[in-house]
């Protein structure tokens, strides 16, 4: 848990209500379409605010703002066809992975990844491409403006360069991005191909449980699947039976807020899963979401554990021939 103070309270207050607006306000002009966009945008926007790239601030506005409309453009073109969507899900989740990989503990790729998959997954058959690319140009502008206003003065003359060759020199975190890219890739792929539908929660699982440790994957795999099941009582119980229906909106918000104090990951898919049974209220009834959020979840684990272990095989193939 993060330190309760006043000065936390107000500042986590102005910052859920700076994110309600963002995606209120990007929901009203370019419609419901944008919705889930907004999220990954207004990610990315707080995540650059506070953390620069370790790049010169003029290549660091550059590299946050370009990648907008692109990942909006690609995961239309890859939506056109379920095998050449493969190759161009594949190649563009690895390069931004790859790229925003460095330092890994501050996973600048999750704005990206969170955009990718909210892109893909978002194409519905009244689905407007000029209005996604405009708004996501758009974000692309605010981002570039945001982060060089604010980190325009920091003493950094790393070359993007130098970003790309570390990048491209560790092993571990190609690796990271072969896994990451390849999974989510491959639940496209077979949503697309009429599988099944909704493969959004499957593909937030795969980001979330790819990692570069393995040990970190493997306690994120107890904790995503112990802290989904705990998420579900505590959903049931609030939802179904102590707040009435109309007051549920506000309660979303208040547990919203509650959110930002946490750090535990554990703690955090509790509450990740009570936001997402009750935004699935509009697809499914409740004992449809519940069991959708539980096999999706253990779907995106397999998963996660398939390539992880097919990874490790090959890596000791490869070090025995080596050898």
């Amino acid at each position: 848990m993060k330190t309760i103070n006043k000065a936390t309270i107000i500042y986590n207050l102005i910052q859920i209500i700076f994110i309600i607006l963002f995606i209120s306000i990007s929901t009203a002009l370019f419609g419901p379409q944008e919705q889930l966009t907004a999220v990954a945008a207004v990610t990315g926007l707080l995540m650059f605010y506070y953390v620069p790239l370790p790049i010169n601030p003029k290549a660091g506005s550059l590299l946050v703002s370009l990648p907008w409309p692109i990942v909006g453009l690609i995961s239309y073109l890859a939506s056109l066809n379920s095998w050449i969507g493969l190759v161009l899900n594949f190649t563009t989740l690895f390069v931004l992975t790859l790229l925003m990989g460095k330092p890994f503990h501050f996973k600048y790729y999750i704005a990206y990844t969170l955009l990718y998959i909210f892109s893909a997954t978002s194409i519905e058959s009244n689905f407007n491409l000029s209005k996604r690319l405009i708004y996501l140009s758009l974000v692309g502008i605010i981002s570039f403006i945001t982060y060089f206003v604010k980190h325009h003065q920091t003493q950094n003359d790393t070359p993007l360069k130098t970003m790309v060759t570390e990048a491209l020199n560790d092993t571990a975190l190609i690796h990271f991005s072969i896994k990451m890219s390849l999974g989510i890739s491959l639940v496209l792929l077979i949503a697309s191909l009429n599988f099944f539908d909704k493969s959004m929660w499957i593909c937030m699982t795969v980001m979330s449980l790819t990692q570069l440790d393995s040990s970190v994957m493997k306690k994120r795999m107890l904790h995503r699947t112990f802290g989904t099941l705990i998420g579900i009582i505590c959903y049931l119980i609030l939802f179904q039976f102590i707040v009435p229906t109309h007051y549920a909106i506000y309660l979303t918000l208040i547990l919203g807020y509650v959110y930002t104090f946490t750090e535990a990951y554990f703690i955090q898919v509790i509450f990740i899963t009570m936001n997402a049974l009750f935004a699935a209220q509009t697809i499914w009834p409740t004992s449809g979401a519940v069991i959708h959020r539980i096999s999706f979840i253990l779907i995106g684990a397999c998963l996660v554990a398939i390539l992880h272990f097919i990874s490790h095989s090959l890596l000791k193939v490869s070090e025995k021939k080596t050898i």
